[in-house]
């Protein structure tokens, strides 16, 4: 016991002088350049470069900090970042995907460059740029996808479906685990309000009633378990999207990883039978081993 104690006493000075890590450390130093500044092009090597970089200026120009968008007080947030994962073989009809951040102008340079590339693109309701905006970024022959917050108020609500298909998006992304915002101290701390107008009565009837009432496919996005997948199938679903909402959303809810590997386990069929989207939740996806974990 006594061992014990004094190994932790000599740990906990090394574990203050290093902070907590938001993104891989690749090397990149970033506390020689000055607050504000932005470090040389030439040292970027990797996409945690940027973000390293992003976290470096002035806290008004990081979205991220202030929405809380994968922040580490957040348990599953936390426990995300801390494991890495091996998926096994013959999971491979995932379809990763790209949502959009909240950031501008970085909806619209996403939007560009993702159809440049040929990567789906699906920015959400919460953007700070219009929905017509953001689809007039894309270049021609772009795959646009929209995520959709269902609203309370019905009028608004099926404003939105028609501004989605007056935009030229081809199917829509419903939001199914976030019906009662979170409590994200973040955004309270900067000023964003958690009342939204969600509704917070939405079920599997409410799906079937929204399918109806666009001419877009419409997937349920935020499935976290076996059995949601299992429901929204036999909801007549023409896809899955595996999410827990970037682990910011519900204390304690698995990865979205861990989900793909308990449908795997359970009902393997599903992947047959339907076409299934992930993203990383708050693990983010750097580099092309972590696509290989999703799709292997």
């Amino acid at each position: 016991m006594y061992a014990v104690l004094f190994l932790l006493g000599l740990a906990l000075p090394a574990l203050a002088e290093r902070p907590f890590l938001n993104e891989p450390d690749t090397g990149l130093v970033i506390d020689t350049v000055q607050i504000g500044a932005l470090p040389a092009l030439k040292d970027m090597f990797t996409a945690p470069d940027f973000e390293a970089a992003a976290r470096h200026m002035p806290i008004r120009n990081y979205s991220m900090v202030l929405t809380d968008n994968g922040r580490k007080q957040h348990i599953t947030a936390q426990a995300q970042r801390a494991n890495s994962y091996s998926i096994p073989e013959g999971s491979r009809d995932l379809r990763p995907s790209e949502t959009a951040a909240t950031a501008t102008p970085r909806q619209l340079n996403l939007a560009a460059a993702a159809g440049k590339a040929g990567i789906l693109y699906a920015p959400s309701l919460s953007a700070t740029k219009p929905i017509e905006e953001i689809a007039a970024a894309a270049p021609p022959g772009s795959i646009l996808f929209h995520q959709l917050y269902v609203s309370a108020n019905r009028t608004k609500l099926l404003s939105d479906l028609k501004r989605i298909e007056d935009s030229g998006f081809k199917a829509i992304f419903v939001t199914v685990d976030n019906p009662i915002h979170g409590i994200r101290s973040r955004e309270a701390r900067y000023g964003f309000s958690n009342v939204t107008d969600h509704d917070p009565h939405f079920s599997w009837r409410s799906y079937a009633e929204l399918r109806k009432l666009t001419k877009l496919p419409v997937i349920p996005k935020g499935i976290q378990t076996v059995e949601g997948a299992k429901m929204a199938v036999e909801a007549g679903a023409p896809a899955i999207y595996i999410s827990n909402h970037g682990g910011r959303q519900l204390d304690y809810s698995q990865l979205p990883i861990e989900t793909v590997l308990e449908i795997y386990t359970h009902a393997p069929e599903i992947f047959k039978k339907t076409e299934v989207f992930a993203d990383g939740g708050d693990v983010k996806i750097y580099r092309y081993t972590d696509f290989l974990n999703v799709l292997c």
